[in-house]
């Protein structure tokens, strides 16, 4: 349903809130009275990752992409009907276009980037934007570019003797156990292409400034130190770019409440402590730290996250159903209202079903400045 959640007691709201003293080109608070932007974030399961093959507890006949396709529009019509501001994830090349041609007709703007492989149909993310704001600013960026990677050191005489051992010792585990090698999470965080979506928006209406950005993070829950790195690298990212005006971020971001990674965007700090700490080089000067912490709105207005946002079974795997998917915001920002997302327990699922098309459902949020 699109009806509004009630709220559950006092909104939560991360230590320490960040003063925005100085403001970018959104000219300070008073010139932001008034704006109330609405946001909906919606992974809407690439077309081409959705074979019976693959989800087999689903009726074939809703995993059909061109059917599912209508689906998908008919949610995003609803929403482009009140004016929200819609971030999509896994956006693949042959829904992009109908996706495109659907927001040019109403006049809104649809700024996207497809960065997957060929199995997911090159999928990445958008966000579309209704004729009530204009467009300041519009930035695309590989995250793991948003980085500076140092060379490591050329290791000296017992180095490379250390490094020949290591090598040699993981070459017997792996044919031993048949296992790969365990995955440096710096190095493969380096070589995801997961992209943002960033835009600097101006509500013609109240003549507010505010940000927007849109990521897809990438599906490494099994090393949590991945998960933490683009966390941080993401929010650095979109903080720099905000430079100080007030910043909406959604996205699928592949995290649960009380992962390390969830705990850095809503607390603003990390320990080293923390056993999903990344393992950064002593090369390396950077660190997963970022300037504030967001606010998830959700958890904002009820007090607490979403029952689940996914509800998927592939193959024979045993069902998932979390929540994964945010739509956080500066502690400028508050939540007045929110979608009303259903318990698990009244869900036909797993999804997609013949109300859903995907394994994700939509999240929505009504926010104003405090």
């Amino acid at each position: 349903g699109a009806g509004a959640a009630q709220p559950a007691g006092a909104s939560f709201s991360p230590p320490g809130p960040r003063e925005f003293a100085a403001r970018g080109a959104g000219g300070g608070a008073a010139a932001s009275r008034g704006l109330r932007p609405k946001v909906v974030s919606y992974n809407v399961l690439s077309s081409h990752l959705c074979e019976p093959s693959h989800f087999r507890s689903c009726d074939p006949e809703h995993l059909d992409p061109a059917k599912r396709l209508e689906k998908v529009k008919a949610k995003i019509l609803g929403e482009m009907s009140e004016g929200a501001l819609i971030s999509l994830q896994e956006v693949s090349m042959t829904w992009a276009g109908p996706l495109h041609a659907l927001f040019q007709q109403r006049g809104w703007h649809f700024v996207s980037h497809l960065y997957g492989g060929k199995h997911s149909n090159y999928m990445g993310v958008g966000v579309a934007v209704p004729p009530e704001y204009e467009v300041l600013d519009s930035s695309i960026a590989r995250l793991s570019d948003t980085k500076r990677w140092p060379r490591a050191p050329p290791p000296g005489f017992f180095g490379r003797l250390k490094g020949a051992v290591a090598g040699s010792a993981v070459g017997l585990w792996r044919r031993a156990t048949g296992r790969k090698a365990p995955t440096d999470p710096m190095e493969f965080s380096q070589r995801r292409y997961n992209s943002v979506v960033f835009l600097r928006l101006r509500c013609r209406r109240t003549g507010g400034v505010f940000c927007l950005a849109n990521y897809h993070m990438p599906c490494a829950y099994w090393s949590p130190p991945v998960m933490v790195i683009h966390v941080a690298m993401l929010l650095q990212h979109v903080q720099r770019l905000a430079a100080g005006d007030e910043c909406i971020l959604c996205g699928d971001f592949n995290i649960q409440p009380g992962d390390a990674a969830y705990n850095l965007i809503t607390k603003g700090v990390l320990s080293e402590e923390d056993r999903d700490y990344p393992p950064v080089p002593a090369w390396d000067s950077w660190r997963p730290r970022v300037e504030y912490a967001m606010k998830s709105s959700y958890r904002d207005f009820l007090g607490s996250e979403p029952d689940f946002t996914n509800y998927a079974q592939t193959r024979d795997d045993p069902p998932f159903i979390e929540t994964l998917d945010y739509i956080f915001c500066s502690p400028g920002f508050r939540a007045v209202e929110v979608r009303d997302l259903p318990p698990r327990g009244a869900v036909d699922g797993p999804l997609p079903n013949a109300d859903e098309p995907s394994d994700h459902i939509m999240l929505g949020a009504t926010l104003e400045l405090n």
